[in-house]
């Protein structure tokens, strides 16, 4: 009980000021860890107070019990389900907004691993990362030090049941796969010296790096050098979408540590940025910050690497 208190605490800065009704929230969720994290952060949202919350979980607890058609035999089961009516009472009680509730929706087609932020964010085409640093505050959705996120399993099995994920209702996720389903040039046409994309090389770009996140970065590579060919193709190798698109080679070589491509695809992309934003010098420090900020621990100093990249 202490320790759990001690979790409480962090997460609930008057947990010491209620510390009775708080150790009863804690044996009302019969000790469960991730319970009790939510519990705490919900008091701390100043969402419920400890009374109430405690309320709230036991009239739970009663009508649980006392429900005739639930019949669980074995003791692990009912220890599950006991679990689950515990965590199903803390999530009613949050009052998601519907952006939040969409990203919770999406979130149940994403690998238990998780997936960077950024990318999610970039995907749903969401603005800021807000929404989800608010989930994260509410510990629906789990992020680690890398700001990878994903949802718990018990977070993911009451969030399809209540929102229902459908291919309608996620479509912008999952449009990025029926791209890549097809072939690139059906979705990639010339028309009047023009790049009508229809938003797919921004998808392919963000799938790649997806996949260099699971570990098959070979897989993402090969997307984007296919993707750079069509461009190059029907438009040209010296445009902002192939220079966007030999960044992100770049970026993937310089994660898996192979520095002579993402040498190469970096100074590619450089060189076309330079061009362009002739007399916008600031975008193109803003790109050395940007690759800076995104991937800060991937073994080396990039601030360094990329100076030494584009130079040599």
């Amino acid at each position: 009980m202490n320790a759990l208190f001690q979790l409480a605490s962090v997460f609930y800065s008057e947990a010491d000021t209620y510390r009775p009704t708080v150790e009863k929230i804690i044996e009302t969720v019969h000790s469960h860890t991730f319970a009790v994290e939510l519990a705490a952060k919900l008091l701390e949202n100043g969402i419920s107070t400890p009374d109430q919350l405690l309320t709230r979980l036991q009239m739970e607890k009663a009508s649980f019990h006392n429900e005739d058609k639930i019949k669980i035999i074995q003791d692990g089961e009912s220890s599950k389900a006991t679990y689950y009516s515990h965590i199903h009472t803390l999530f009613s009680l949050y009052t998601l907004s519907l952006e939040q509730q969409d990203i919770m929706c999406n979130m149940c087609f994403l690998p238990s691993t998780g997936i960077s932020a950024r990318i999610f964010a970039k995907w749903l085409e969401l603005p800021t990362l807000n929404e989800i640093n608010d989930l994260i505050e509410t510990g629906f959705v789990q992020t680690t030090t890398r700001r990878t996120i994903s949802l718990h399993p018990m977070i993911q099995e009451i969030t399809l049941s209540k929102t229902k994920p459908s291919v309608t209702r996620c479509h912008i996720l999952l449009d990025f796969q029926a791209t890549l389903e097809t072939k690139p040039e059906k979705t990639i046409k010339p028309e009047k010296d023009a790049l009508h994309i229809n938003d797919s090389i921004p998808q392919i770009a963000n799938y790649a790096m997806f996949l260099t996140e699971q570990q098959e970065p070979e897989r993402g590579i090969s997307e984007l050098q296919k993707l750079s060919g069509i461009i190059k193709e029907y438009h040209s190798d010296d445009c902002l979408d192939y220079a966007k698109v030999q960044e992100t080679l770049g970026t993937i070589y310089l994660m898996t540590a192979n520095l002579p491509q993402a040498k190469t695809h970096f100074k590619r992309a450089f060189k076309i940025y330079e061009k362009i934003w002739t007399n916008e010098p600031e975008m193109i420090e803003a790109k050395y910050r940007e690759i800076q900020e995104l991937y800060p621990q991937i073994g080396f100093s990039i601030e360094k690497t990329l100076s030494s990249l584009l130079t040599k």
